[in-house]
């Protein structure tokens, strides 16, 4: 099936792509005051947890968006080389 073009479906792409991007900034905080043995690397935990579930949250609008008006990954179906 050839993947269909929607706006919609890129902009929700967008919204995974900015929260993993946010994901990683909060990894690389919580790395720097790991090595420097701060006590906001505890404290980044909470931070962390929410943006992955923000992260699941636009995921699944995404797979569910997807799902209802009939878009499909590119090469879904398709053997895997």
């Amino acid at each position: 099936m050839e993947m269909v073009d929607c706006a919609e479906r890129e902009r929700l792409i967008a919204e995974v792509v900015d929260t993993l991007k946010q994901i990683i900034q909060i990894s690389l905080r919580q790395r720097t005051a790991l090595k420097s043995s701060s006590y906001s690397a505890y404290l980044l935990d909470q931070e962390f947890a929410e943006a992955v579930g923000e992260k699941e949250r636009r995921l699944g609008a995404l797979l569910e968006h997807s799902g209802s008006t009939g878009a499909r990954r590119e090469g879904k179906g398709k053997s895997q080389k």
